[in-house]
């Protein structure tokens, strides 16, 4: 007779059973980024009295290069989101049991606390961090330079700096993907590895398995069967 909580299986089928925290601060800084990148490009109009500088053309160029960087991969960051949370109940269930492995052959493991790291609290605060550049720096930037209060090179610092912290929050945001695939792919290898110890283990102890596994078993396998 089948036992199981029926909310819980109810709710599976509605709309998105799970959410990721850094959801809706991922869309708002993406977004404001590619619009901040297009902002920017008034400053690489040549304007009508040859008298009027602008910025540093490079400068502004090589922002709006960070600034539509960030937003790709955001936008990839989206996608990996939407993965996790789609395969995140398969992924908690082969976590769980890779942490009892290593507590069986180890004594300790934070397995679980290390697999999440771009649905909540860290992926959050990169996102905060692109937001207050934005906001603190490089708007109030262009409205100082567009008002009069500073001067081209000091806007060209603004946007110099401004590129340089986007490059890197973007690099923390590539890096901490590729960070949680490789924890991903190293636990579904952990439990894959788990099953054959027991399935091996089950056929040593057949005579009708266990000849073949010892005559091709190699070096600490033909110790092991041994």
């Amino acid at each position: 007779m089948l036992s199981f909580d029926k909310a819980i299986y109810s709710a599976i089928g509605i709309n998105e059973p799970f959410k990721a925290s850094s959801n809706f601060q991922l869309v708002l800084s993406s977004s404001t980024a590619l619009n901040l990148s297009e902002t920017l490009s008034k400053y690489l109009i040549e304007p009508d009295d040859p008298n009027v500088s602008r910025p540093n053309q490079a400068v502004v160029k090589n922002c709006q290069g960070a600034l539509t960087g960030y937003n790709a991969q955001c936008d990839l960051l989206v996608a990996h989101i939407d993965r996790r949370l789609e395969t995140l109940v398969d992924d908690l269930q082969v976590a769980k049991a890779v942490r009892e492995i290593e507590l069986y052959m180890n004594g300790s493991s934070s397995i679980i606390s290390d697999m999440n790291i771009t649905l909540g609290d860290t992926a959050n605060t990169l996102l905060a961090s692109a937001m207050d550049c934005i906001n603190d720096q490089i708007f109030p930037g262009i409205s100082d330079y567009d008002s009069g209060v500073i001067i081209e090179n000091e806007f060209n610092d603004v946007l110099y700096n401004a590129r340089a912290t986007f490059v890197a929050i973007t690099a923390d945001l590539q890096a901490m993907i590729e960070s949680e695939l490789a924890l991903l792919d190293s636990l579904y290898k952990t439990h894959r590895k788990m099953g054959q110890a027991y399935a091996i283990e089950s056929l040593i102890n057949d005579p009708s398995t266990s000849n073949i596994l010892r005559t091709f078993a190699s070096g600490d396998m033909w110790a092991a069967l041994n």
